[in-house]
């Protein structure tokens, strides 16, 4: 595979692995080589853990529809004025369709919100990750009907309680370590839901029929 990928950048594939990782990664520092040797590892590749992985892969597999847009998944055009904005922490970008249905819905629409824009984001705890400035226009906390719901005493427990998991999920093949954390979140979520219906229950007391959401 590295060998392979070398031959793909036009570089030099003689040598131990070793020899190719260290030529590949010295190639990486310029920008316009990093773009390229991204594009052909995430072309050949089908998991991510970052947003603008996802969108770049994705974007590059369907160029004619542009799965993620507008602002290839961003929030927002990357000019330096919302760069900047972004960066102070003073742009604000408002979705209103995530509460409520659009009126005029957009063509291939989802079917509950109305818009047909899809985005990547990244997590509170994920957003300083990245080195690439105009990832600072994916930070969900841009979006106030986002970051009003995002809990993130919540969130930080449930990753601490997910740390356990670490040494055993990193040694299943992709499809087996996509399967067992669906699996490891559905016990957790079920554990807490039943915790807080009992926590209502207790407050409303136990003759008190509680009418659960199922959607």
């Amino acid at each position: 595979m590295v060998r392979k990928l070398c031959k793909q950048c036009g570089l030099d594939s003689k040598g131990s692995k070793m020899d190719l990782i260290l030529r590949l990664r010295d190639e990486m520092k310029n920008r316009s080589s990093y773009d390229k040797i991204f594009e052909k590892v995430w072309g050949a590749s089908a998991i991510y853990d970052f947003a603008r992985g996802l969108a770049t892969h994705t974007n590059l597999r369907e160029p004619e529809k542009l799965p993620f847009s507008p602002h290839e998944g961003r929030l927002a055009e990357a000019t330096t004025d919302n760069l900047q904005l972004a960066g102070e922490g003073k742009l604000k970008v408002n979705l209103p369709w995530l509460k409520t249905k659009k009126t005029d819905t957009d063509a291939n629409c989802h079917p509950v919100i109305g818009s047909s824009d899809h985005y990547t984001l990244y997590d509170i705890f994920h957003e300083r990750n990245t080195k690439d400035t105009r990832d600072a226009l994916r930070r969900i906390g841009l979006v106030p009907e986002v970051a009003d719901w995002v809990n993130s005493q919540c969130a930080e427990q449930l990753f601490a309680d997910m740390r356990k998991n670490n040494y055993f999920l990193n040694t299943l093949t992709p499809s087996q370590h996509i399967f067992m954390m669906q699996n490891i979140l559905h016990h957790y979520n079920t554990k807490c839901n039943i915790k807080t219906k009992a926590s209502i229950q207790k407050v409303v007391g136990k003759d008190v029929q509680l009418q659960l959401d199922h959607n």
